[in-house]
Parts: structure tokens; C-alpha cells; sequence
């Protein structure tokens, strides 16, 4: 049966929790976004300690995604939207919706609970969009924060304990989406947020994930959609509230991150992450991470032992 499977690499076992039911645990690379679902694993819940800076590029899956913060404050981006979050929250993000974070930890203790829900394999046991369709409800509607922190943090933690236990499971799973239910406005329209420039962005979003090891200029990024250089520039800090250049440099060092958790060099981790000066990358995670790469490996391995 399945269980509750802690990950042991590189000493670094606390760091992450992962539960996926009767699959086997293995480290969460590229925005924790690319592992498979199946009817079998539905859905994929992780813990993650955070003793310093947190931080997310944007990206986007076909996954529900649900975040609960804590002891947490920091900046979160649903597609256009940007809010501050402090202390205790829980972020909703839909399904092929942009979103990303960086948050900073106010007290010892702090973590994030995501969990993932795959919403056509959990059809093999509940049909979860047939309950808000009864209701003329969309998710498309639903807002970016969600109130009840108690209430879904004791049932994340319920979806740990009972990870063995399919009855429970889905209750667990039905509970959280009953409360986000409650929060999203009725609507006889379907609202369509995806508009144009969102799935420009989508697209820009991922070739970026597939080439921030390579050299990457601004006129590289235009041309693959198509803009000119000035007015790509305008067009993504509209989108975003950042430029291209600073969301490069944060996609780079998230990478650079996991590869650092993975047993790389400094200099590895920096050189595959697409920095071709190892000052510079160490400039950038300090400012991003708020430690320096070799701190960052150190902090993890003293909370993990």
C-alpha cells in the first residue's frame, strides 16, 4: 500500500516531504511541476521546511494547485495579479493559471504545504468539476487567496496521515475543494481569463524553461514571440511587474538551487544554470536566496540532521 515516503539524498532528508501515493520518492526538479500523475497518483501533496528566503519562478501545469504558507510573508503572482501574503495563508492557483512566489520566513518553523491535484486522473474516483458545475461554479473564478488556513491545514495533514486509507483520502480531498467552493462567485457565464497576452506569456514561460542554461539575450526572447525588443520589454513588466532580465536570473537560480540540494559544485550548479561568472552567481543567489550558495547547502544539511 502506499505511505508517506521521506526522501533521503545528500543528507538533506527534512527538506523535502513527499506523499504521492504507491509512487516512489525522488527529488522534485523543475518547479516541483513535471512529475507524472495517473489514476493510481491522483494527486501529490510535499512539505517543504523554508529557513530562509523561498522563492518560485513563474510557471504554469494543468494541475490544481493549492499553496499554504507558514509562517511565511512574501509576494505571490496569479496570472496579472500580484498580493502580499503574511504569516499564515493559502493560495489557490487553477489550472494552466501563471504563478510563482518569493516569500521570507518570519519565525522558526516555517514551511509550505503543495498540493497538487490533478483534476482528469482524480476522475477515477471523483469527478470534482461535476460538484461546482452543479452550481454554476468555475475555477477560473475562484479568488487567489482562500481564508480558511486552519481548516485546510489540518486536512493537508490529514491527507499525510491517512495516505493509506482511500476512503479518507478523497473526504480529506472533497472537504478542501467544498471550501474553496464557498469562496467562488456564481456565474451562468463561463469567464475565459486565459486571453491572448496570458497564453503569450505561457509561451514565453516555457521556452525560457527550456533554455536558461543557454546564452538567453532580450532580442532572443522577443523574436520567439514575435515583439520587438522595446515593446517586449514594456509588454512583460505589464505582465509580471518584473523585467525579463530579473525573471532569467530567478528561473537560473531556482535551478542552480536544486542542483546545489543534488550534490553539485558550486561552479556545476552555476555554469548548467546558464551564469558564465561565478561572481555574479553568487551575487545573484545571495540577493535571491538571501544567503550564498554554500550557506544555502549548509543551512539545509544542519536542519536535516
Amino acid at each position: 500500500m502506499s505511505r508517506l515516503i521521506q526522501e533521503h539524498h545528500q543528507s538533506l532528508s527534512s527538506y523535502w516531504v513527499i506523499n504521492r501515493i504507491g509512487d516512489e520518492a525522488r527529488m522534485p526538479r523543475f518547479f516541483n511541476e513535471t512529475l507524472p500523475f495517473s489514476k493510481v497518483v491522483p494527486y501529490r501533496l510535499t512539505k517543504r521546511d523554508v529557513h530562509f528566503n523561498d522563492d518560485v519562478p513563474l510557471h504554469y501545469a494543468p494541475s490544481l494547485e493549492i499553496v499554504l504558507y507558514e509562517n511565511l510573508s512574501g509576494n505571490v503572482v496569479v496570472d496579472n495579479q500580484q498580493m502580499y501574503i503574511q504569516n499564515n495563508s493559502v493560495v489557490l492557483n487553477p489550472p494552466m493559471t501563471v504563478h510563482g512566489g518569493w516569500v521570507t520566513s518570519d519565525s522558526d518553523g516555517s514551511c509550505i504545504y503543495c498540493l497538487q491535484v490533478s483534476l482528469e486522473h482524480m476522475a477515477h474516483y471523483i469527478q470534482l468539476e461535476n460538484f461546482l458545475a452543479e452550481k454554476s461554479l468555475s475555477l477560473n473564478n475562484a479568488p487567489i487567496i482562500i481564508p480558511e488556513y486552519e481548516q485546510i491545514h489540518a486536512l493537508m495533514n490529514d491527507l499525510f496521515r491517512c495516505d493509506d486509507n482511500v476512503f479518507l483520502r478523497n473526504i480529506s480531498i472533497l472537504s478542501i475543494f467544498e471550501i474553496i467552493a464557498r469562496h467562488i462567485p456564481s456565474s451562468d457565464v463561463y469567464v475565459d481569463i486565459k486571453h491572448k497576452s496570458m497564453e503569450t506569456l505561457k509561451t514565453l514561460i516555457s521556452w525560457t524553461h527550456h533554455n536558461f542554461a543557454k546564452r538567453v539575450t532580450l532580442n532572443d526572447a522577443a523574436a520567439m514571440v514575435g515583439y520587438s525588443k522595446h515593446y517586449f520589454c514594456k509588454w512583460f513588466k505589464k505582465q509580471t511587474n518584473m523585467s525579463f532580465v530579473q525573471y532569467l536570473k530567478r528561473v537560473r537560480v531556482y535551478n542552480a538551487g536544486t542542483l546545489l540540494l543534488a550534490g553539485k559544485s558550486v561552479s556545476e550548479a552555476g555554469y548548467a544554470s546558464g551564469f558564465e561568472n561565478m561572481s555574479y552567481f553568487i551575487k545573484c543567489f545571495k540577493e535571491i536566496r538571501g544567503c550564498p550558495p554554500k550557506q544555502f547547502v549548509e543551512a539545509i544539511r544542519m536542519y536535516s540532521n
